[in-house]
């Protein structure tokens, strides 16, 4: 029995009449077939999707009775079944690691070759699966490779005597283990840096970007499905005097001791994160205050258990806050959880604070009053809890603009600026759907740049249904006259008209014009399901958003218009450069095409030699203009048949500077001009116009040169015939290291013997 038992699959096996029926049917070429695999398997995907994924398309490729896939540890020199589909799944899991070298599978781990063994179960080699019987059967086993990297084994069966696989059956095989080598790599990258991005490397919780994230998610659902959630923000007391002094290593270690006490204190569900130095929070899905107060309590009992020993007594305190009581917003949440950790920390530390406490007096909480009326007067008392709930939203505002302005400053696209707006908006302001839009002035219509529906309600809304007219409905009523609009209930309002395509529904609608100077540049517009949902500080954060949204878009429409005027004037250089490089080659009627071929021969080489991006453009443009200069050279001396006299020479020697020089006054050809100007230097410093040596001529230059000479010699010349390839290829070698850079002439002569294309004239 080979390495993995893979006995019987009853639902390939079993011939119902639909399996009948569909084998029936013309098969489709195993190259459609793998092209169809390859969009499938490289789609993004989970790694335990993409292992069903390869096994379904096996079952298309090459009929088999089981199949299993190994995933290997080449570390260790182990490899493990996960993905089993046999009648002997359970035996075949239970093996657990399997050595490299053990068993037919195991040998292929080893030496990550292919193996086609049939008749495996007479293969010396074979290892027997516990607990399975012994069945003749033939096998498959194909090493998969990404990025040199031995990723698994897959190992397909048939059954029986003689059931043989065919040698056709095998390389296509091998063919379709290299695209699912590739597609479980790809998911297991993806996996590793989706959790990379949101999770802590010191303590392997959640990081501060997942928690606001997820907080926002779990209010956005709280507000929707009216369920209570709350959280902890709870950090370590007197955490700078463990560091100052035990040292930093230490007090790296009390991080991962209390993120360890965390999540053994916490539900399942519960989402703990910790969010900057020795500050965690808590996310607690469907909890209110009541229970995670609960919940803060064992924390803060359990820390205190807790022996640190480098360290000694670690206390915690920790601020609760829940929602809808305390907050409907995320970002304002999570201050109200704040500020309630800091009156945990004035009151003396390693204890739990509601917000709901900052609603008690100051007697209360056992201090004086901080202040009394004076006599005569009546005491007025305002609830700590709405002046705190006051003061909270002051803030958030205010760091909000500040966080948008900071971000609005690095975008210079006005669909990235709207969906920033959107987005930033939606962690202080419980709306249900936002447009930002920008007035097209030759049109007079309002485009959407950015619309965000967080409801079904929403789904009709298209970009083409949100085109708005100047003047029409709110939204254009508010860019007509220039004021704020707001309509409690839109359904009853004089001036709303409901966008096609959407439901009936009631809603308030909030809308701001973007003003720019005099001028209305665009609207900001919010809607929230229900009736007069919006209240007075909603309009006057909006319209302080909106001053800094105005300006925002209109430097980014200023830098559009910029880049397409600097745009078609680079395309106007260019054209015009171009133009002069067709008169040079039209001077010389034996390379008409030269300047074209040197260019696919030298990306070709450049591609050979890692080169790639925006400098792959620079050396085709450095290609096609290296010998631009000409254009200043007389027809007859470029045309001449014979040898050129010292005079002469000079004259054609100069054109490489020449060419740099009528490049210049374009500013994107500028990294272009050094390869012109160093395109005739030699490797041994014998060229011109500078006499430049090895690595100080410019690599793109090195490489114009190479296929410059190559296409010269295979190319009939006034003087001479062309010469064969062959030739040209010899000579090209004998002057590797003195006229030519050694490493292009190999990439060069690679490229030919590997047959791929050069576009020379060669026959």
């Amino acid at each position: 029995m080979p390495t993995v038992k893979a006995g019987r699959t009853t639902d390939i096996r079993d011939q119902t009449a639909e399996g009948a029926d569909a084998a029936a049917e013309q098969p489709l070429p195993p190259e459609a077939v793998l092209l169809e695999i390859a969009e499938l398997l490289i789609s993004e995907r989970s790694p335990e999707r993409v292992l069903d994924a390869v096994a379904d398309a096996v079952a298309q490729l090459i009929p088999h009775d089981t199949l299993t896939v190994y995933q290997a540890n080449p570390l260790l020199k182990v490899h493990h079944p996960v993905l089993v589909r046999d009648l002997y799944a359970e035996q075949i899991e239970a093996m657990g690691n399997i050595p490299f070298g053990q068993g037919i599978t195991g040998k292929v781990a080893e030496s990550r070759v292919p193996q086609l063994v049939n008749d495996a179960h007479l293969d010396e080699r074979a290892h027997q699966v516990p607990g399975t019987p012994v069945e003749p059967e033939s096998l498959i086993a194909i090493p998969l490779l990404a990025r040199g990297e031995l990723k698994g084994i897959l190992c397909i069966y048939r059954l029986g005597d003689q059931n043989h696989f065919s040698d056709e059956e095998f390389a296509l095989a091998i063919r379709f283990g290299k695209i699912a080598a590739l597609a479980i790599d790809n998911a297991e990258t993806r996996m590793q840096l989706e959790k990379d991005v949101v999770t802590d490397h010191l303590t392997g919780l959640f990081n501060h970007r997942y928690f606001h994230e997820r907080l926002a998610e779990e209010v956005r659902r709280s507000n929707r499905l009216r369920s209570p959630v709350a959280i902890l923000v709870y950090d370590i007391d007197d955490f700078k005097q463990v560091n100052d002094a035990h040292g930093h290593l230490v007090g790296d270690q009390v991080l991962r001791t209390l993120s360890v006490v965390s999540r053994d204190t916490c539900r399942q569900e519960d989402v703990v994160c910790r969010i900057g130095g020795e500050e965690f929070t808590v996310i607690l899905p469907g909890s209110d205050e009541a229970a995670a107060r609960r919940l803060a309590d064992r924390l803060v009992a359990n820390v205190g258990a807790t022996p640190f020993p480098e360290a000694g007594r670690v206390t915690v305190s920790v601020g609760v806050a829940a929602a809808p009581q305390d907050s409907s917003g995320p970002r304002e949440l999570f201050a109200c959880a704040d500020l309630a950790l800091r009156r945990a920390k004035s009151l003396g530390k390693n204890r739990v604070c509601a917000f709901a406490d900052l609603d008690r007096t100051d007697e209360d909480a056992g201090r004086r009053p901080s202040k009394r009326p004076r006599r005569g007067q009546p005491e007025r008392r305002v609830s700590p809890v709405l002046a705190a709930r006051g003061e909270l939203r002051s803030v958030a505002e205010l760091r909000m603009l500040r966080n948008l302005s900071m971000k609005l400053n690095t975008l210079n696209d006005v669909a990235q600026i709207g969906e920033a707006v959107a987005a930033e908006l939606r962690g202080l302001v419980d709306y249900h759907n936002c447009r930002v839009y920008l007035l097209d002035d030759a049109e007079q219509m309002l485009i959407p740049i950015a619309f965000r529906g967080q409801l079904s309600e929403y789904e009709g809304e298209t970009y083409e249904a949100l085109l708005t007219k100047m003047g029409e409905g709110i939204t254009g009523t508010a860019a007509t006259t220039g004021r704020t609009m707001y309509a409690p209930n839109a359904s009853t309002s004089d001036v709303a008209v409901q966008i096609a395509g959407t439901a009936d529904i009631e809603e308030s609608i909030l809308a701001v014009p973007l003003s720019y100077g005099e001028r209305v540049t665009g609207v900001l517009v919010l809607s929230k399901l229900g009736v007069d949902q919006f209240d007075e500080e909603d309009t006057r954060l909006l319209e302080a958003l909106a001053s800094n949204l105005a300006i925002a878009l209109e430097s980014a429409r200023l830098l559009e218009s910029e880049r397409q005027a600097r745009a078609t004037l680079e395309e106007a250089y260019l054209s015009t450069i171009e133009a002069l490089a067709n008169a040079v080659e039209a001077k010389d009627e034996y390379t008409s095409d030269h300047c074209r071929a040197l260019a696919g021969m030298s990306l070709a080489v450049g591609q050979e030699l890692g080169i790639e991006g925006d400098r792959l453009k620079h050396l085709e443009l450095g290609a096609l203009f290296h010998d631009i200069g000409k254009i200043g050279v007389a027809s007859d001396i470029i045309r001449k048949p014979g040898p050129l006299t010292a005079s002469e020479r000079r004259e054609m020697n100069r054109h490489p500077e020449v060419g740099a020089q009528i490049l210049a006054p374009v500013p994107f050809l500028k990294p272009v001009r050094p390869i012109v100007e160093a395109s005739h230097e030699r490797w041994d410093g014998g060229g011109y116009p500078k006499g430049l040596t090895g690595e100080n001529i410019p690599l793109e230059s090195r490489i114009v040169f190479v296929c410059d000479a190559f296409h010269a010699m295979t190319t009939d010349r006034p003087y001479r015939s062309a010469l064969p390839p062959k030739e040209a290829f010899r000579r090209l070698r004998l002057a590797s290291g003195t006229q030519f850079d050694p490493a292009v002439v190999k990439a060069f002569l690679a490229l030919h013997a590997g047959g791929r294309e050069l576009r020379t004239n060669e026959a």
